[in-house]
This record gives structure tokens, sequence and C-alpha cells, in this order.
């Protein structure tokens, strides 16, 4: 099912340069090995149909550990390496996960934030501050050049942007939008 999908999408979208693929979000419960050879066919798929953008390959353990790839990366051109990095993670396993490979490789973060306000029960790996989670990794990203998205503008999905209703921003919102405004 994958196959045909990334077959159609790829080439509907082969002349549209914008778009970029990110193959399958938050690879689990599958080797290194084996993601790689998955990604491996995804990625060439989308080739034969002639799409050229980057295309974007999680890494494994929810797209956190790009570990793997310093051995083993996918063959082909515009490959990009996605990593989400959450305030669980702790900052010392971050050149292990995906800080070294972004010396060899591209790596965008594509998700990451945090819930301050309003701690999560249900998700506590997502619960910090910008203080203590979002600006050391805003620092280790910029030091590294490593790119990053906020992947959801959304006032229920965790970590909430906003605050319920959209009246406001949470303060990893504020956070985000302070970011944004940073750049050139």
């Amino acid at each position: 099912m994958t196959v045909d999908f990334w077959t159609q999408v790829a080439a509907y979208f082969r002349n549209t340069p914008h778009v970029l693929f990110e193959i399958f979000n938050e690879p689990q419960g599958i080797s290194p090995e084996d993601w790689r050879r998955e990604a491996t066919e995804l990625v060439s798929v989308i080739r034969e149909q002639g799409a050229r953008q980057p295309t974007i390959v999680g890494g494994t353990e929810y797209s956190r550990d790009l570990s793997w790839v310093l051995e083993t990366p996918i063959e082909g051109q515009n490959v990009v390496y996605a990593a989400h990095i959450y305030p669980a993670h702790a900052q010392s396993s971050w050149a292990y996960y995906f800080g070294r490979v972004s010396e060899s490789y591209p790596v965008l973060i594509t998700e990451w934030g945090f819930m301050e306000e309003n701690p999560s029960a249900e998700q506590p790996y997502l619960n910090g501050s910008a203080v203590g989670y979002g600006q050391p990794l805003m620092s280790y990203l910029d030091e590294r050049n490593i790119g990053w998205v906020a992947c959801w503008y959304d006032d229920e999905f965790e970590p909430p942007m906003f605050q319920p209703n959209g009246k406001g921003y949470t303060s990893y919102g504020e956070f985000v939008m302070d970011q944004l405004s940073q750049v050139p």
C-alpha cells in the first residue's frame, strides 16, 4: 500500500519543487536494518517517478534514533534525515541520536515541542519548558546548522501552540513565534 501511495503521489508532484516528501512518520518496532531496506525502496519508488525533491527519512524509535545512518545511509540524492526530539530525550543523548549524523548528512527536526502550562499526564515526554528544553535545543541546532519545523499549528494536539479555542499562544507557541521572528 505504501509503495502504491508513493508511486501516485511522487508522479503527481514530481514537477512541484516546493513539495517535500516524508516517506513515513515515526517508524517503530522495526530494526534499523529493516527500516533502511524499506526506506531505500520507498526513496527509489519516488525517484522512479521522476521526483527529485528532498525526501525525508525518519529515524527508528518514533523517528528519534538516526545513529544507524552513519554506518548505512540511504543511497541516492536529496535524502534528508528527520528526528523527533522532545523534553524527555536527554540533551546528553542528542549527539548520539542525531547530532553526529548532522556532521555528514542533512538533518531536519520535524517534531519537537514542550508543554509548560498544563503538563500532559497522557504524554509526559512532552513536559518541559522554554528555558530547560526549548532554548538548549535551538542552541544545539543552530550550532550544527540543523533545520527544524513547527510541526502543528493547533490548540488541541499536544504540544499545542495555542490556548484552547485559539485564544493566544501557549509558552511553546510563543517560543516558536520568537524563534521564527529571529530568522533573517
